[in-house]
């Protein structure tokens, strides 16, 4: 229900080695103080600390300085479903893969946990129905590496009918439900409070943004914005047509997400309100009005 890149901040690139002071009184301080933490070391039974050891294990752990020119790479290979698939099989298979990589990417959200009940399986076939239908009745983008690897999924759903509905997968989704009960009782809860909250605020023929999440492993390189933006980009190319988004979330999130969707021209539709008290999820709705022209403000 929201986009699952948030931003982290960069972390700073090593220093450069310092060059030699010409001010020599600092020059024998800096040498005496490294000579007193040796000594202190090796008194203590120790070696020195291995400063080339720790960068090493941080460079292993954070981004390095390069990976914004490979997300860059990365971002030209935003594409449709629709434009990429020949066949049936191939199709499924394609689902499946975008499944897994929002499965992933809402591994932790509470509102997804509190739906699914903490359920891969169950994650799995909401993602597959919600996929399917946007398929044949919406969009669907994705951004793939060099091998052709599913990243970032985007999930845009138009209103559909109810024979639209059963027509993509509804009926083994709910097979899927009624094994779970608790998972039934909370995704028809959250689908009846999100539904009538989509028909009195959501435009006429408009796109619903069901889903835009990373994989947690390129989570906070922008690749996740960089997809909502050329999703945006591409509607508005199309049809120019009016888009509705709600957050699920904690009011912390919420805060964040309406701020950042804001900036690509989603305005508030609703205040936030309580959906579920004891688990502490809130809900806000967004609308973006259908125009063509930029898909981020300033």
């Amino acid at each position: 229900m929201f986009a699952n890149d948030k931003e982290k901040p960069p972390f700073p690139e090593t220093a450069p080695e310092s060059k030699p002071s010409r001010d020599k009184a600092a020059d024998k301080e800096r040498s005496e103080v490294e000579l007193t933490q040796k000594q202190s070391a090796e008194s203590a039974g120790s070696k020195p600390p291995d400063i080339a050891g720790v960068r090493e294990k941080i460079a292993r752990y954070f981004p390095d300085k390069d990976k914004s020119a490979k997300v860059d790479a990365i971002k030209r290979e935003i594409t449709s479903l629709a434009d990429e698939i020949t066949g049936k099989k191939e199709f499924e298979n394609k689902v499946k893969e975008m499944s897994r990589v929002l499965v992933k990417a809402f591994e932790d959200d509470i509102s997804t946990k509190f739906i699914t009940n903490g359920n891969e399986k169950v994650a799995g076939r909401i993602f597959e129905f919600l996929i399917k239908m946007a398929a044949d009745n919406g969009k669907v983008y994705s951004v793939k590496n060099e091998r052709g690897d599913v990243q970032a999924v985007a999930v845009w759903v138009a209103p559909p009918s109810y024979g639209e509905i059963l027509t993509h997968g509804f009926v083994p989704l709910m097979r899927t439900l009624v094994e779970e009960p608790k998972s039934l009782k909370n995704f028809l809860s959250c689908l009846s409070f999100c539904s009538g909250i989509e028909e009195k605020l959501a435009p006429r023929d408009h796109l619903s943004l069901s889903y835009i999440g990373t994989d947690p492993a390129l989570q906070g390189s922008g690749l996740g914005t960089s997809l909502l933006k050329e999703s945006l980009k591409r509607i508005d190319e199309d049809k120019g047509k009016p888009c509705y988004l709600e957050l699920l979330g904690t009011k912390e999130e919420l805060g964040n997400l309406s701020s950042f969707y804001s900036k690509f021209g989603f305005e508030e539709a609703s205040q936030t309100v309580c959906y579920k008290e004891k688990e502490g999820i809130y809900h806000k709705a967004m609308v973006r009005p259908g125009f063509s022209g930029s898909s981020e403000k300033g």
